[in-house]
Order: structure tokens, then sequence, then C-alpha cells
């Protein structure tokens, strides 16, 4: 039976099979699979609890047979299975589904569920089935999966996107890209703990925080950090004459919100930032000086460009 099949399993009785009993050859058929099959008469008596149910459940057909006819449902979907019943018996058909059923231990299980109407050689519905598979383990794959590519993200986060050695080697500025937020701006020092991941102003891409706060002590803090993170890119530390103004400042270009930050300093001290070129030239990819003191900004659009800044007449 296809995923999407609805068309009523039609029973055929054997010479072996009790007289005006169709549910008698359906407990044997359903003895020896692994999923949980389920049969409700059309008057909602349960008339099949085989062996992969109570594996699944907990509890025995006795047991089943005595309790309520919901009493697998979630809290939140109490009057399913009658709602479900009532739906198959009126001859809608029911998609199969992703739900919640909670065990004789109180415990949650996650099935993937298939309802069938289940019919005699007339046509006429006499019961429904109820199909379940513990899809547990798959979920459980796929949380691992899904975190294991979480934590390559945040590891990836932790690679620099720029690195700029001025005076002869003698500074080191260094900006990396956070995971969510917790960009940073480093001055590179021999033999610093820069912390991570004990301490980040970032967050896991899975959004669980990271490590035990922003700060701790022998830890080297940021001298700067972007929270949220602009997805920081390349970086030039100006030393021209083209912009007077600017001598001495760090540039940083942003992918995320597409401008160029221009991070005033003092010495290794970070002052001040401002923002440029906001939303003009789109994702800003690399900053360099060029030879004549201008700055070149390289954009990694589909039309990408490469930009001179040089100061206005005035």
């Amino acid at each position: 039976m296809s995923p999407a099949q609805t068309e009523p399993i039609v029973e055929s009785m054997n010479e072996s099979s009790a007289p005006g009993d169709p549910f008698a050859p359906l407990a044997a058929a359903f003895l020896h699979i692994e999923d949980s099959a389920i049969v409700f008469s059309a008057e909602g008596e349960l008339v099949v609890w085989n062996p992969g149910a109570e594996r699944l459940y907990g509890y025995t057909f006795e047991e089943a047979r005595r309790k309520d006819i919901s009493f697998l449902a979630a809290p939140e979907e109490s009057g399913a299975t009658i709602s479900l019943i009532a739906r198959v018996l009126s001859g809608q058909p029911v998609p199969p589904q992703i739900v919640d059923r909670i065990g004789k231990d109180g415990n949650r299980v996650r099935i993937s569920l298939r309802v069938s109407p289940l019919a005699g050689a007339d046509g006429a519905i006499f019961g429904v089935l109820f199909m379940g598979r513990d899809i547990f383990p798959e979920v459980e794959r796929e949380n691992r999966l899904t975190e294991m590519q979480m934590r390559e993200r945040d590891i990836a986060a932790l690679v620099p996107d720029a690195l700029y050695i001025h005076r002869q080697g003698k500074i080191v500025w260094v900006n990396e890209h956070g995971p969510q937020g917790g960009d940073e701006i480093n001055l590179v020092k021999s033999g610093a703990n820069y912390g991570w991941p004990l301490v980040t102003f970032g967050r896991s891409y899975a959004g669980f925080a990271i490590g035990e706060g922003t700060s701790a002590p022998g830890l080297e803090p940021p001298l700067h950090h972007w929270t949220p993170s602009i997805a920081p890119s390349g970086m030039a530390f100006y030393t021209g004459a083209a912009f007077p103004g600017w001598e001495g400042n760090l540039f940083v270009g942003s992918l995320k919100f597409q401008y160029l930050a221009r991070v005033v300093l003092d010495g290794t001290r970070v002052v001040s930032e401002e923002r440029l070129l906001e939303d003009q030239f789109g994702r800003v990819r690399d900053v360099r000086q060029g030879p004549d003191g201008f700055l070149y900004l390289l954009t990694d659009e589909g039309d990408g460009r490469l930009v001179r800044l040089q100061p206005t007449a005035n």
C-alpha cells in the first residue's frame, strides 16, 4: 500500500476463520510485523492490538481494551482518535501524518501514522486500521545531524575573515566572523587567549548560548564586536594621504548589511564606528588601499564591481 493510498483494505475470509468474525484473520496477519497495528470496529471497540503495539506503547491488549478510545493521544490531541475513525467511516481520506502518542510509561512516542478503512467483500466498512511506525530513531539521527551541521557552522565562524599586518609585522589586526553575533576585531598578541568557546558575544546557530558569558579573567576581550553579526569580510588599515581625516583607521566590509565600516582608532583602542556607503554597492567582499592612496572595494554580487573611493572636490 503506497503512503497516499486510502482505499479500503478488503478482508477475505478463509475456511479456517471464525464465521462472522472479520477480525480474526487480521489479528493473525499483523502478529509478526514490527509496526504497531491497532484496529477499532465501526462501533469504536478495540479489537486488534498486535505485539508491535504492545512493544511501542507498553500496554497489553487486555490493558488497552479497558482504556478510553483516545487513551494514546497526546493532551493537545484529545479526541483525535474518535475524529479519525469518524472521518474514515464517512468515506473521507486521511493522509499519512506524524503524531505524538503517550506510552504506558508516560513518555511521548513520535510515530508515522497511516489510517485506513477495513471493508468486507460487499464493500461495507466494518473497522478502521491504525498503522504506526516508531520514527524516534530517525528523528534522533536528524537531530544529531542538525547539531553537527550547526557545530560545523559555529567552528567555521572562527576562521578569520581578514588579517592585516601593520608596521613591519609589529601590529597584527584580525577580524573574525562570529556565529549569530559576536563578530570581532582583535589585536593579535603572542600567547594571548581570546576565549573561544568559553566567552563570546555570539550565540550558536542552533540558538543556544555558547560558553559562560562575554568575558572572564585571563581571557583577552575583543577590541570591538558586532552583535548582531554584520558578516565582516575584508579589512584595511588606512595609511594614505588622500583622506587625511581617515589616516590610522580600520575599514571593514559588511556582507550582511552591505556597507563599509570605518572604525576610528586611538592607537590600538577603538573609539567609534561610522557606516559608509550603506546599501549603495551591495555586499562588500573586500577593501584595499591602493598605491594612489584611494580605497578600493570589491563586491560579490552577480554583477560584482570594483569600486574606487576618492575624495570629492570640496
